[in-house]
């Protein structure tokens, strides 16, 4: 699907709204239907004349970050979105707009310290028995050295709320959401490798695996949409051991070749003024806070 194609950002009126369950049924309808192909720059003809596609494994994520570039890069983000959101009606009716960053503040609780964040990602991945990438450990680090205020995020509300899950509510997919994930295997989806392991503004939205989610790790939500949740694909990795990281949407997804590039295409989500979710291409990405989390060798346009 094009870049101009995509789902809008969610709205504050107050209209009435199909129930959930029909919404899901009718998206994935949908995406059954529109499901097509879309072909990754430089793969190679196979004898059948379709592409071959390069398997994420064999890919390094370009990721080349720490938790100090995690820090700059999100209190960008936050100086930006603010910017950005402060003067909207909404954000003023509200008392503020909601961010994957969530409500932070100095006066919160005291920080935790490295040390005792590393303990708690240990646990997170004995309870998983999953090994986490890099980009969201060193993200972890950085979100929580901080004097932190209430989050708004709250997994027990979560229909209206964004954030990121404490670690002790992240899980699998099908665990923490069953009804919305028996939803989602009512319209399998299988697309071919030629269209499934494409990144960037190449990829098809309406592309993906159902499969995938039996296995998915929720770890937050994007927008106050039941169904913008942040997934990552243990079993997609990248050959330095990132994750394939995704964004779950009614009729289709958003994959990235790790949990870095997801922020930093979210990032712009909440820090411009667009009209759609992901993919934004690399040039926009450009001199904007993105550029504060290092990449190298960038492979995806």
């Amino acid at each position: 699907m094009p870049v101009g194609m995509g789902v809008l950002k969610s709205s504050s009126a107050a209209v009435a709204q199909p129930s959930f369950r029909f919404r899901c049924l009718a998206s994935l309808c949908a995406l059954f239907m529109l499901s097509g192909c879309g072909d990754e720059p430089g793969t190679k003809p196979k004898a059948d004349g379709t592409k071959a596609a390069t398997h994420l494994h064999d890919r390094h994520s370009a990721y080349a970050g720490s938790p100090s570039d995690w820090s700059a890069f999100m209190d960008c983000w936050r100086k930006a979105s603010f910017e950005l959101n402060s003067t909207k009606p909404e954000a003023a009716k509200s008392g503020g707009h909601l961010t994957v960053l969530g409500k932070q503040a100095l006066g919160g609780r005291p920080a935790p310290t490295e040390a005792e964040l590393r303990v708690g990602l240990a646990r997170l991945e004995a309870r998983l028995k999953t090994e986490l990438p890099k980009s969201y450990k060193d993200f972890w680090v950085a979100y929580k050295s901080q004097a932190l205020a209430p989050s708004a995020f709250n997994p027990q509300n979560r229909s209206r709320f964004v954030g990121m899950r404490e670690l002790d509510d992240v899980g699998l997919f099908k665990d923490l959401e069953p009804d919305y994930w028996a939803i989602k295997q009512t319209v399998p989806i299988h697309s071919d490798d030629s269209e499934y392991f494409v990144y960037g503004v190449a990829q098809d939205s309406v592309s993906g695996r159902t499969s995938d989610h039996a296995r998915a790790i929720l770890i937050g939500k994007y927008d106050d949409d039941s169904t913008a949740l942040i997934l990552l694909h243990p079993h997609m990795r990248t050959s330095d051991g990132e994750m394939q990281a995704s964004l779950n949407q009614h009729a289709g997804e958003f994959r990235a070749p790790s949990f870095a590039e997801l922020m930093r295409q979210l990032s712009i989500l909440e820090t411009v003024d667009v009209a759609h979710v992901a993919p934004y291409p690399q040039r926009t990405l450009a001199g904007r806070c993105a550029e504060r989390l290092p990449m190298t060798n960038v492979w995806w346009e």
